[in-house]
């Protein structure tokens, strides 16, 4: 009678770590996402370059590229693609040319 009551403890408690563990882990699949609080503000800030200058924009571009270049999972945070987005329709001007294709250094044609 122990042994079945101790049986059927056991067994209960491995189908509650089980179920545990599966839980933990569809948690942690769920925030695939990367997110990076300095891509969130610079997010913010290319929002407002329609109102900067030429140069401030190839300086905003600059410094998007220096973070990205240290940090190359910041490419898969949703927003980059936003601020890439913003950068190049706030620099579209007929006498200016912002390479925005980010292989090497940002250039700037006038």
């Amino acid at each position: 009678m122990v042994d079945t009551l101790l049986h059927w403890a056991y067994a209960l408690c491995g189908r509650f770590f089980c179920c545990l563990l599966f839980l933990i882990f569809l948690a942690s699949c769920s925030n695939d996402e990367v997110h990076f609080v300095k891509i969130s503000e610079y997010y913010a800030e290319s929002c407002h370059l329609d109102q900067a200058t030429q140069d401030s924009i190839v300086r905003f571009a600059q410094k998007v590229d220096a973070f990205v270049a240290a940090n190359p999972l910041a490419k898969e945070d949703p927003l980059y693609a936003r601020i890439l987005h913003n950068i190049k329709t706030s620099s579209f001007d007929p006498g200016f040319m912002l390479n925005t294709d980010w292989k090497d250094d940002v250039e700037s044609g006038f």
